[in-house]
C-alpha cells in the first residue's frame, strides 16, 4: 500500500496524536498510577475494540489504523506499533520508583516521539508503522 491517495491527511494525524497526547498527559499527573495508566493507554490505544480498534484521537479525526494487508489492528499490533511512543511515560514510572538513572535514560529515548513525527512528514509511516506493518488511512 504505497499509493499516496491511501495515506491519511498529515494534519489529521497530528491532531489525533495531539488529542491522545493531551489525554495521556492529563492522566499521567495522577500520583503513583498516572504514568502506568498513560503508558498503558499509549501502548494499546490503536487496538481498543470499544473505539473500533483506534485511539480516541483517531476516532475523533475519522482515521483508522490497519495492517498493510487491510486487517483491523489488534491489541498486540497496537503494542508493536506504539512502544516507541510509550518510552517517555515508562521513564516517568521508573523515576517515580526511584530508578533515576534508568528513567532518565529512557526519558532521553523518549525523543523517539519527535523522530516518529518527522518520519510521518517525510515518509507517511513512522517507525512503529513499519515495525507493525500498519498504515493510517481516513475512514
Amino acid at each position: 500500500m504505497t499509493d499516496s491517495t491511501l495515506w491519511a491527511d498529515k494534519v489529521k494525524r497530528f491532531l489525533a496524536a495531539l488529542i491522545d497526547g493531551i489525554l495521556a498527559g492529563a492522566v499521567s499527573i495522577i500520583p503513583f498510577v498516572g504514568g502506568i495508566i498513560a503508558a498503558a493507554y499509549i501502548l494499546v490505544k490503536d487496538g481498543l475494540p470499544q473505539l473500533e480498534n483506534r485511539s480516541l484521537g483517531k476516532k475523533l479525526m475519522k482515521l483508522k489504523v490497519t495492517t498493510t494487508s487491510g486487517e483491523a489492528l489488534d491489541m498486540n499490533g497496537s503494542i508493536r506499533r506504539n512502544w516507541p511512543l510509550a518510552l517517555g511515560y515508562i521513564s516517568s514510572i521508573l523515576v517515580g520508583f526511584g530508578l533515576y538513572s534508568l528513567g532518565m535514560t529512557l526519558s532521553f529515548l523518549g525523543i523517539a516521539g519527535l523522530i516518529e513525527c518527522i518520519l510521518v512528514l517525510v515518509r507517511n509511516q513512522r517507525f512503529g508503522d513499519q515495525f507493525a506493518n500498519t498504515i493510517v488511512t481516513e475512514e
